[in-house]
């Protein structure tokens, strides 16, 4: 998937420094020009008339609990749209709070073929491109105007980029009804693979929905999408619904995703299921993977289970495992434990 420039929260310290010198020139659409169709069209127009790579810039509502991260100390070339905004003579004040800022650039054959995503205060990589702003606009004339440029595009990096954009769009429900049409009628398999991971990750889409691509879509891709997106929800079924198809799911490739993100999950019952399973499942290699799953969870927190298996399981295969993972840990306990083990088994030699 291309690189999507996602900067709505930047944390980090740098030795660099912004570099204005080259910033792109802001032109605000004309005042008179109040519909958003008619805004957009304008920058289009200027696109096309100029024969040059632009950006249309605006923003819409932000969900409050969106977070986003990038790290990035490489400050070349960027500004921020604030001291844009304040250099075309705007004056900047709250009406920026709990902002998305979208940023489309469009060729001079008005098709969009990049995105940036950012805040006012936010630095971007602006790429010396002329930015036509239309201000601030609705989620769901922005949607309609995404949706119709996301059906003229046909490069599937582009398109997964769309999908993003659209995602963020949360407070609108058209947003996730156009992710589930991708998932279910797109012939693309990373586009629906691209739709489940946004929808799973900014949507409260009920659990049951991903439940049933995890069982029976017929892309793996889809699969393991839907199975992350269930180990990612916070909903009350979750962790059983991720239990079920570890133990249950017909194909093991999926059960092996499954017995990983219980792993994952912020749970006190992981580390007894994961035990469980690593007696109860129905082949070595499934119990290998609790094993596994065990190594990971929570830090050291499996290490009283992986000592119990490593000891006690009636499987050589799967005590071997045991004692690998032990071996890679730094807790006390499990060197005193591989002591042990050698010292039992090595004995019936």
């Amino acid at each position: 998937m291309k690189h999507i420039k996602m900067i709505l929260v930047i944390q980090f310290l740098c030795l660099f420094t912004l570099s204005f010198a080259s910033a792109p020139h802001l032109i605000q659409a004309p005042a008179e020009l109040v519909s958003w169709s008619n805004q957009w069209n304008w920058a289009e127009q200027q696109i096309v008339s100029q024969k040059q790579d632009s950006w249309i810039g605006y923003m819409i509502e932000a969900d409050d609990s969106m977070s986003i991260h990038r790290h990035d100390c490489d400050m070349a070339n960027q500004t921020t749209m604030q001291a844009l905004l304040a250099e075309a003579g705007m004056v900047v004040s709250h009406a920026f709070d709990h902002k998305i800022i979208i940023l489309c650039c469009m060729n001079s054959d008005k098709q969009i073929i990049d995105f940036v995503v950012t805040q006012y205060d936010s630095p971007f990589k602006h790429r010396d491109m002329p930015i036509f702003w239309l201000g601030k606009t609705s989620q769901e004339a922005s949607l309609a105007t995404l949706k119709v440029k996301y059906n003229q595009t046909r490069d599937t990096d582009t398109r997964e980029e769309f999908i993003f954009i659209i995602a963020l769009h949360t407070q609108s429900s058209e947003s996730r009804r156009f992710l589930k049409s991708c998932i279910q009628s797109d012939s693309d398999e990373t586009i629906r693979k691209t739709a489940v991971f946004w929808l799973g990750t900014f949507s409260q889409e009920k659990l049951n929905f991903f439940i049933q691509l995890a069982e029976h879509d017929q892309s793996d891709q889809v699969k393991e999408a839907a199975i992350f997106a269930i180990s990612r929800s916070d909903q009350a079924d979750a962790f059983d619904a991720l239990l079920n198809i570890a133990k249950n799911n017909s194909d093991m490739k999926m059960r092996k995703q499954a017995i990983f993100w219980l792993s994952q999950r912020e749970n006190n019952q992981a580390g007894d299921v994961l035990h469980q399973m690593a007696f109860d499942q129905t082949t070595v290699e499934l119990q290998e993977h609790a094993v596994f799953a065990l190594s990971q969870w929570r830090g050291n927190h499996g290490v009283d289970d992986l000592i119990d298996i490593a000891e006690t399981h009636p499987n050589s295969q799967v005590r071997k495992k045991a004692i690998f993972w032990l071996g890679q840990t730094d807790d006390p306990q499990a060197l005193d434990a591989l002591v042990g083990v050698i010292e039992k088994y090595g004995k019936r030699k």
